[in-house]
C-alpha cells in the first residue's frame, strides 16, 4: 500500500437537489488530487477506493521542509509537537525527524489516558516506553529497605 501526503486546498461546492419538499441546497468540498500522486498512489481510470486522513494544515504543513534555509531558520522555532506533526505528515526529511517514521499503532484512547498520554496529540515510541515506565514503578511502590 502506498503512502502519499499532499498538502491540497479544499473547495466548497454548492449543489441543488429538487426534492418533493422543495428545492434543497447542500454544500460540500471538492479535493483535486494532483496526477502525479494518483499515478504514485496505483490510482487508474476507473473508481477506486481510498483510504483518507484528513487534517487542517496549519502554517507550519504550508513550508517546504526540505529546503534548508526554512529548515535552519524556522525548525528550531517549532514546538516539540510541531515537529512530531511535521514528521507525521511526511512532510520534513528524515534528517530532520532524526530519521523516524511514522507507524501506526492502534490503541483505546482510555488506555493511552490512564498512561498519563494524550491520544489526540502526536506521540513518539519514547513517549510511550516512558509512561509504562512510569506506570510500572507507580505500582511497584517505593523499593523496599533490606
Amino acid at each position: 500500500m502506498a503512502r502519499v501526503t499532499l498538502v491540497l486546498p479544499t473547495r466548497p461546492y454548492r449543489a441543488r437537489k429538487r426534492l418533493k419538499s422543495g428545492l434543497r441546497e447542500y454544500t460540500t468540498h471538492r479535493i483535486t488530487i494532483p496526477v502525479e500522486a494518483a499515478r504514485s498512489l496505483g490510482l487508474g481510470e476507473g473508481a477506486t477506493a481510498l483510504i483518507v486522513t484528513l487534517e487542517e494544515a496549519r502554517w507550519y504543513h504550508l513550508l517546504d521542509w526540505s529546503n534548508p534555509e526554512v529548515a535552519r531558520e524556522l525548525w528550531g522555532k517549532l514546538s516539540r509537537e510541531q515537529q512530531l506533526r511535521v514528521c507525521q505528515a511526511g512532510l520534513a526529511p528524515p534528517e530532520l525527524c532524526n530519521n523516524h517514521k511514522p507507524i501506526t499503532i492502534l490503541a483505546k484512547p482510555e488506555d493511552l489516558q490512564q498512561l498519563g498520554l494524550n491520544p489526540e496529540k502526536p506521540l513518539t515510541l519514547e513517549d510511550l516506553v516512558e509512561a509504562v515506565r512510569r506506570r510500572v514503578l507507580a505500582e511497584a511502590g517505593p523499593p523496599s529497605s533490606k
